[in-house]
């Protein structure tokens, strides 16, 4: 896997930042997608149903909105770079990401990525291949402590972009206190909305 390449098509302005050594992340609640880092239907009205016992809202409406309101707030906490996972260019990406026809693709690989990035000082990173679901019966209790969960999941109608993902993220001290959950994280402060994270040698070309 750490072989896989990777590739990130840019327009010009942004690739000129990348080439002065920076790599632009966007924070969750800036995509378009307003799927992004949302909780999948059926696991959504199972959380309602557990959470009635605990809420101080009086019915199911304003549970809802507590909880719409509590995943809005999630959003914040996760800045996220998105490549696509290929052997070869893609001419889909070409189309989406290439501004009136001209743009560059950059390819790396897992491995050069990971050893290139330079992580911020109080945050965490990981690296995850998009999982892609039938978002109207995806039911996992899983997305009670993984607070990261929604972000390396997407809906089916999305796989095309055979999505690799950078998530920047910083961690509450809670997730230590969940021992008995083997895969926790829970989030903790808001990062910025956007902003560039430190690259070394990442366009380097290797020796031949």
């Amino acid at each position: 896997m750490k072989d896989q390449k990777l590739w990130r098509y840019y327009d010009l302005i942004k690739f000129l930042t990348l080439i002065n050594g920076e790599l632009y992340f966007a924070r969750a609640d800036s995509f378009k997608d307003k799927y992004e880092g949302a909780i999948p239907k059926q696991t959504f009205q199972s959380m309602i149903e557990n959470f009635k016992d605990y809420s101080t809202a009086k019915n199911k409406d304003d549970i809802i909105l507590e909880f719409q309101k509590i995943f809005n707030e999630k959003r914040k906490k996760a800045a996220i770079s998105c490549w696509h996972i290929n052997d070869t260019e893609s001419a889909a990406m070409w189309e989406l990401y290439s501004k009136a026809g001209f743009g560059i693709a950059v390819n790396t690989t897992i491995e050069k990525l990971a050893n290139s990035l330079v992580i911020p000082e109080g945050y965490k990173m990981i690296m995850s291949q998009v999982n892609y679901i039938d978002f109207d019966k995806e039911n996992n209790t899983d997305y009670i402590y993984n607070e990261l969960l929604p972000f390396k999941n997407k809906r089916k109608e999305f796989i095309y972009e055979n999505e690799f993902r950078i998530i920047l993220y910083k961690e509450s001290k809670d997730s230590t206190s969940v021992s008995s959950y083997p895969d926790k994280t829970i989030l903790a402060d808001k990062v910025r909305q956007r902003f560039h994270f430190g690259l070394e040698n990442l366009l380097r070309r290797d020796k031949s």
